[in-house]
């Protein structure tokens, strides 16, 4: 995973992400996973994102390499979820619109239509009464 616009050394790792390909919210979650083991710089040079990976452990240069690597497949993770979503989006308030529909509607008061002697009724005086009142004795 060389390119002419890394810069490494033992410790650190400095490379270049294209702002037109990835978004920046992107990029600050895939940064965002790796900030238990590193110190992250992200900045604007020109068209670009510098993302510089400063180890918080003596680290080689071969192993930065290894997480620049392990970084853009989080960057690719976080990109595939930001597109998931956005593509979902309308179909996502979709579904939770019908589901908080019925909460939002209030029901009046029903107890005037019920007879006394209805079923409902009864079960409703019943709910307060010991089970073992009821079904011993």
């Amino acid at each position: 995973m060389s390119d002419k616009l890394t810069k490494e050394n033992d410790n650190s790792i400095a490379f270049y992400l294209n702002k037109d390909i990835y978004n920046v919210k992107t990029i600050m979650k895939a940064a965002y996973n790796f900030i238990e083991g590193f110190y992250i710089l992200l900045n604007y040079v020109n068209s670009d994102i510098e993302v510089v990976l400063e180890s918080k452990e003596q680290k080689n240069s071969e192993e930065m390499k290894k997480y620049k690597g392990e970084f853009y497949n989080e960057l690719l993770r976080q990109n595939i979820r930001y597109i998931v979503a956005k593509d979902t989006k309308n179909i996502r308030e979709l579904v939770m619109g019908r589901a908080l529909y019925d909460t939002c509607i209030e029901y009046e008061d029903t107890k005037e239509d019920v007879n006394e002697n209805s079923p409902e009724l009864k079960d409703e005086l019943d709910i307060l009464v010991n089970w073992f009142d009821k079904n011993e004795g």
